[in-house]
């Protein structure tokens, strides 16, 4: 009866160990799929506002048109704020994939600290093992 109770420290360390394991893979996968999840959000983000922009440019086409307004200024306008849409688009790119970037990170160290869990638990059974010398006699 006296071994039962290592053996059972044992194997309760070793299931330990595997659910930690187990609770490592699924955390990178959920970084995975929350980083990918934030990139099509922003790559949809981008699509609807470059839809919006490309409105905007017209209604003030249109206006300069129905206004009689021609040449410089109204070219200069319409080049600007193009330039500024681009810009906008570019940050909307730029911040999805930050956002990626920290969700996969963020998977990578939830893994990490559950990898250091399982070899925690596979230490403690070793531990354990070993001490018990009535088994190796």
């Amino acid at each position: 009866m006296a071994v039962a109770i290592p053996f059972v420290q044992v194997a309760a360390a070793v299931i330990g160990a595997g659910a930690a394991i187990k609770g490592g893979m699924d955390a990178k996968k959920a970084g995975k799929e929350n980083a990918a999840r934030a990139k099509a959000e922003a790559e949809e983000q981008a699509r609807r506002t470059r839809i919006d922009q490309q409105k905007t440019e017209a209604l003030a086409r249109a206006r300069a048109a129905a206004s009689g307004s021609q040449g410089g200024s109204v070219d200069a306008y319409l080049a600007g704020l193009q330039d500024e849409h681009q810009k906008e688009l570019q940050w909307i790119g730029k911040a999805g994939g930050m956002q990626a970037s920290a969700a996969n990170t963020a998977g990578k160290n939830a893994a990490s600290a559950q990898w250091g869990n399982a070899l925690g638990y596979l230490g403690q059974a070793g531990s354990t093992a070993a001490s018990q010398k009535s088994w190796w006699n």
